[in-house]
């Protein structure tokens, strides 16, 4: 007769290995969410780094060693800027450039030199400037009308006609009563923020503050320009007060009887 066979031996050791799976399994995922961040963090690094040598090589020629822009192009390294504007928003304009400016097609989708993941790159190095960028709003930005004539000629005159004598687009800018009506910051309001039920773009995702402020300077220009002719015309036409008559020395004086 065959000796009765004892399992415990074999179930106690499945068991024992049973746990100590689980407890292993346990102890991963407790250590999971520490290894996952210290690999972005890792990455995120190695992304900086390279996105830091793309600036430097493509970028600071326009907008300067530590992204704080040159004369005529934006400032990268702007609190609002950097505040305001998302990363995909970034990726896109670096991409894709924005038409008639200087501003060209990176990406080699459009004909420019960098794939999306040097783009993407960029855009992390540029991100890290957020928490200590400064507001440069808060120093107020002189405007250049040159520059601003340039801006608006490539972006604005295909609606409001060359010179701002406007279109059957879009109203025209260069009209002294709406010059006088309106100052710089409603121009300014209404170039950031766009009017887009009226077909009017939002060029505050696309120009830079300083920019804004070059198109401003050009508006002040024509503000100005209407206001001297104006004054002009006023004392041009204003009545000319009647000269008293001159006396000859000796001459009798008319008698009022």
């Amino acid at each position: 007769m065959r000796a009765k066979e004892d399992y415990v031996p074999y179930i106690a050791l499945a068991f024992g290995l049973t746990v100590a799976i689980l407890v292993s399994f346990q102890l991963y995922l407790f250590r999971e969410p520490g290894r996952i961040a210290g690999v972005e963090t890792n990455d995120r690094a190695a992304d900086y780094t390279a996105g830091q040598a793309l600036f430097k090589k493509n970028c600071t020629l326009c907008h300067g060693d530590n992204g704080e822009g040159t004369p005529g192009r934006p400032a990268l390294n702007d609190k609002p800027f950097l505040d305001s504007t998302t990363d995909d928003t970034i990726f896109s304009v670096v991409s894709s450039g924005i038409p008639n400016t200087e501003m060209p097609s990176w990406n080699q989708s459009h004909g420019g030199p960098l794939t999306d993941e040097d783009i993407r790159q960029v855009v992390v190095f540029v991100r890290a400037w957020q928490p200590t960028a400064p507001d440069r709003k808060a120093t107020p930005l002189v405007g250049d009308a040159g520059h601003g004539s340039t801006l608006y000629n490539n972006l604005c005159a295909a609606c409001h006609g060359k010179d701002g004598v406007g279109t059957d687009r879009a109203p025209a800018l260069k009209d002294p009563v709406k010059l006088a009506q309106f100052d710089d910051s409603w121009y300014r309001d209404t170039i950031t923020k766009g009017r887009p039920a009226q077909g009017m773009p939002t060029w505050g995702t696309v120009l830079s503050p300083q920019q804004t402020s070059d198109l401003l300077a050009l508006i002040d220009q024509w503000r100005s320009a209407a206001q001297a002719s104006a004054a002009t015309a006023a004392s041009t036409s204003a009545p000319t007060a009647p000269t008293a008559p001159t006396q000859t020395p000796g001459a009798a004086t008319p008698s009022s009887s």
